[in-house]
């Protein structure tokens, strides 16, 4: 039973949020301490882990939401947002005048298999791309030299 509640606690890690995880802990007194796990750090990273998990895949993420889902107040929002930017979690900017959050990047916690198969897909482009490119800076320099040889 300790090993269930140590694999659910690294799922909750690595694919859920705050609310999972105070349900966990809630359930399983003591389980963070017995660990050795410091319970305001693991509350302050599961709390950055439900931000990235917000930003993911959004333009936007309106202060409501982001209170709801951190459980804080919508005053200390934008003190979660710019820890969540200086730590690297997202990347965005604080719109104070909408009460939102504009997302340039989330941090994917966990990559899905279709994900997995885009990332593969992009990677295949690129190196055809490159490839390409190499190909085409071959022939120009084998021309320049064949030019050069000529005069």
């Amino acid at each position: 039973s300790e090993y269930a509640s140590l694999h659910k606690l690294l799922m909750v890690f690595a694919s859920e949020g705050l609310e999972e995880y105070l349900a966990l802990t809630s359930a399983n007194a003591g389980l963070v301490e017995g660990l050795g796990l410091n319970p305001d750090e693991c509350l302050k990273s599961i709390r950055f882990l439900t931000l990235a998990s917000l930003a993911a895949g959004q333009d936007a993420v309106s202060y409501e939401l982001i209170a709801k889902k951190l459980q804080v107040s919508e005053d200390d929002i934008e003190v979660w947002v710019i820890d969540g930017i200086t730590n690297k979690v997202i990347d965005a900017k604080v719109d104070q005048l909408n009460r939102s959050v504009v997302i340039n990047r989330g941090s994917q916690r966990l990559l899905t298999e279709g994900q997995w198969e885009d990332v593969q897909a992009r990677l295949s482009q690129w190196t055809s791309s490159v490839r390409n490119l190499l190909g085409t800076i071959k022939s120009v320099r084998q021309e320049h030299e064949i030019l050069a040889q000529q005069q």
